[in-house]
């Protein structure tokens, strides 16, 4: 069915993408009702899980009631057959079953542990692809400061000709927006932009013998690309870090050559 986006109230944090196994999941460890809503890649707004049957009908199966048949002499062979010994103890309690079912046993625990992680990388993406893009936006705007200035107060396209990405770095801003905005569905364009970048970038600098800047380049476009893909909190924590720290530093270097020619 694609991928899903879940949020708990229209004004509460969205989190996502998730594939249809690591839905069945949440819900069995708490984290989805039926008034949770929901948005996938076919659908233009937030329906609840009661209201969109076939996502209900995946992680929320009616369960077949189990009876048997009020025929007294296969109820008393069943019973027979089945009888405990007086001394039998039940194989597990009805506290285990729900203790289990909630992931406070020792065989489930760990699936518990994989969920809160799961919501916390999907928690952690938004905030971090939006410093990202910030970022890169200062890197590419700055040193392209005149450019803008020209074209936004005299109409002047001559410079954007020479100079196009100014308008990456204004490109970037607007992402960045979106992001803050909680706009899930610029994911795609996140990661185009992110191979875009590390192939261009990479090579330009690679033309130009410096090669930290070729190196935070491609830092920024892999972490920029991972953080839109991956679920699992170490693996987000550290792209995360690596990609910060690309974009970062070359927003550090776009801003010491501003401030060196004098703003």
């Amino acid at each position: 069915m694609g991928e899903f986006y879940i949020r708990q109230s229209a004004d509460g944090e969205i989190r996502g993408p998730f594939d249809e196994d690591q839905l069945v999941s949440l819900t069995e460890a708490g984290q989805i009702s039926l008034d949770t809503e929901v948005a996938d890649d076919s659908k233009s707004n937030w329906v609840a899980v009661k209201d969109f049957p076939e996502l209900k009908a995946m992680i929320f199966p009616e369960q077949k009631k189990l009876g048997l048949k009020k025929e007294d002499k296969k109820v008393e062979a069943i019973q027979y057959i089945n009888k405990p010994e007086d001394d039998a103890k039940p194989a597990i309690t009805v506290e285990q079953m729900l203790a289990a079912a909630e992931g406070h046993t020792e065989d489930t625990r760990h699936l518990m542990d994989v969920q809160k992680e799961i919501g916390r990388a999907a928690g952690l993406s938004m905030p971090v692809l939006t410093a990202m893009m910030v970022l890169s936006g200062l890197a590419n705007s700055l040193p392209r400061y005149q450019v803008l200035m020209d074209l936004f107060t005299q109409g002047n396209m001559q410079g954007i000709i020479q100079e196009p990405f100014a308008l990456v770095g204004l490109f970037d801003f607007l992402l960045a927006l979106g992001l803050f905005l909680n706009v899930f569905s610029l994911f795609p364009v996140v990661r185009f932009r992110a191979m875009l970048g590390l192939g261009y970038f990479f090579f330009f600098y690679w033309s130009l013998g410096d090669p930290t800047s070729m190196v935070a380049a491609v830092a920024a476009g892999l972490g920029l690309f991972v953080c839109t893909m991956t679920l699992n909190l170490r693996v987000m924590i550290t792209f995360a870090l690596v990609g910060v720290g690309g974009m970062g530093y070359l927003a550090w270097m776009a801003w010491t050559a501003f401030a060196n020619a004098g703003g």
